[in-house]
């Protein structure tokens, strides 16, 4: 009983166990592992819409005159074939160059509004569950002396998968905004009618078409409210597994490829940890290779 009231909860915990989740420990967090059942979401995905609560997963903001260069010390991909509104799946390196995390790291331009210095860049990270106090850690400890602000950018707030080939559609008729132009790593802020904002990307875990989205507290639980009241599934981390597992077998894509040994479990499924190289881990594409 003392484990489990030690767990951290998401600001949906209470709207999951109410839909009918199957509420389990996951990486600290006491997350929904499935609601329907798995094969009735994982059709879900496939063949209409379904919401996931990725809400525990870790969002930081980097700010600084020089964060991509900065940041670009401890990836192994070129940071600078991305500009704002883009995005890429890379890899976290420790001091032996070898791999802590998996990470994607979205280019939001040069920082304007309060808090920003003047010729500020500003990047976001997404980072998984397990690893996000000891990534954040590091983080700090290699960019921070450089002049890079570090910040937690999701608070309290709301992290939503919406996956599926119904997922542009679901949130078009959300925003009145057509999606169709903005690409796969695509991203931009929306506005999400009697909602409110939401930040937008066009990623995702299970293979599919989708967006991950990041609201505030408030607004992420209305969002979720309002998507099951017009019918999208609700899923679990177990249909999300799935899915990415059935996309690794079925696609020569390098995204997806099957995880080899030193991976552990991640958000959904398996996360790369202390690889002693990006090669080592199926991964020599994330590495920039010099031209001349």
């Amino acid at each position: 009983m003392a484990q489990h009231s030690a767990l951290r909860r998401t600001p949906l915990n209470e709207a999951i166990s109410a839909a009918g989740g199957r509420l389990v420990p996951f990486a600290g967090w006491e997350m929904a592992v499935q609601f329907g059942g798995l094969v009735a979401e994982h059709q879900a995905v496939r063949r209409a819409c379904g919401v996931f609560d990725i809400s525990h997963m870790g969002v930081l903001r980097l700010r600084g005159e020089a964060a991509k260069d900065a940041l670009q010390g401890l990836v192994p991909s070129d940071l600078f074939r991305i500009g704002p509104g883009e995005a890429c799946y890379t890899v976290l390196l420790n001091e032996q160059g070898g791999i802590r995390d998996d990470l994607i790291v979205y280019d939001r331009g040069w920082c304007a509004g309060p808090g920003c210095a003047p010729d500020s860049h500003e990047l976001l990270l997404v980072i998984n569950a397990a690893c996000a106090e000891a990534d954040t850690a590091w983080l700090r400890s290699q960019l921070e002396p450089a002049g890079i602000a570090i910040s937690d950018a999701k608070g309290d707030g709301v992290l939503l998968a919406l996956q599926g080939p119904e997922a542009a559609a679901r949130l078009e008729a959300l925003t009145g905004t057509p999606l169709a132009g903005l690409p796969r790593f695509g991203h931009r802020e929306l506005e999400l009618s009697g909602i409110g904002p939401a930040f937008a990307a066009r990623t995702g875990y299970t293979g599919e078409d989708g967006f991950e989205l990041l609201l505030g507290r408030q607004a992420g639980i209305a969002l979720w409210q309002r998507l099951l009241a017009e019918g999208v599934t609700p899923c679990g981390l177990a249909p999300a597994t799935a899915c990415g597992w059935r996309r690794a077998c079925t696609s020569t894509a390098p995204t997806w490829m099957p995880p080899p040994r030193r991976w552990r479990w991640g958000w959904a499924g398996w996360c790369i940890w202390r690889c002693p190289s990006p090669s080592s881990a199926g991964r020599c594409w994330s590495a920039r290779v010099p031209r001349g």
